[in-house]
């Protein structure tokens, strides 16, 4: 078995279990509601039935683990949602959605709520509705994201700060120990010490988010 797989594993099961021990913090960050179109048309769902209730859990279960961008991603788009359709339950295939950077763990989580997909349109000569936009970066440590309804298009603008999210040594752990763990030379002890700082991230960013960490701004 490839060795990077290993210690990835092993980071997901520390993560994992660190998150077990949490005591139902996931489920502070809310539930998302969303009807997806497609269930009802191909009939897996009888009429009605089809309004899904997300949570970050669920979004644990697909990506394979919970972390800071996962939960981002939740909560950024929990609350433009309810920006973009007040007092409504959005549908899947509704939106557009453009981002300054490649994110795996960020879009993952986004794209797996929205529907949306990264490229979707590259093949069936299409319109792509999940973007990387250059034209969108910002300050060093920033990432920015855009969405838009299809149907009238309003849209919001979301910068994420990483300069005002994490602390210096978080930001230590997030880049240099978990490079050293992707390259398989982080001892035991900094692995658990990057799965404790992955979920300490994730509180904050759920129970305590610092003042700037996530703006809005409605472009229309």
């Amino acid at each position: 078995m490839n060795v990077k797989y290993i210690v990835v594993l092993f980071v997901s099961v520390l993560v994992a279990r660190t998150a077990e021990a949490q005591g139902g913090l996931y489920e502070k960050a809310g539930v998302i509601q969303i009807k997806d179109p497609k269930a009802l048309m191909s009939g897996s769902v009888r009429a009605e039935k089809d309004l899904f209730k997300l949570t970050l859990e669920n979004v644990g279960d697909y990506t394979g683990h919970t972390c800071g961008c996962d939960a981002a991603g939740f909560l950024i788009t929990k609350n433009v949602l309810a920006t973009l359709f007040p007092g409504q339950t959005p549908s899947r295939g509704t939106l557009r959605i453009s981002i300054s950077e490649y994110n795996m763990d960020l879009i993952d989580s986004i794209t797996f709520i929205t529907g949306t997909r990264l490229n979707r349109g590259e093949y069936s000569n299409t319109e792509s509705d999940f973007t990387i936009d250059k034209t969108l970066t910002g300050e060093e440590g920033t990432t920015t994201l855009v969405y838009e309804r299809r149907d009238n298009g309003k849209k919001v603008k979301v910068v994420i700060d990483r300069r005002k999210l994490l602390t210096k040594d978080q930001m230590r752990v997030s880049s240099v120990v978990k490079a050293k763990i992707m390259k398989g030379t982080a001892s035991d002890a900094e692995k658990k010490e990057f799965a404790t700082t992955t979920q300490d991230i994730v509180r904050k960013e759920i129970l305590q988010l610092p003042e700037g960490s996530f703006v809005y701004t409605a472009l229309n």
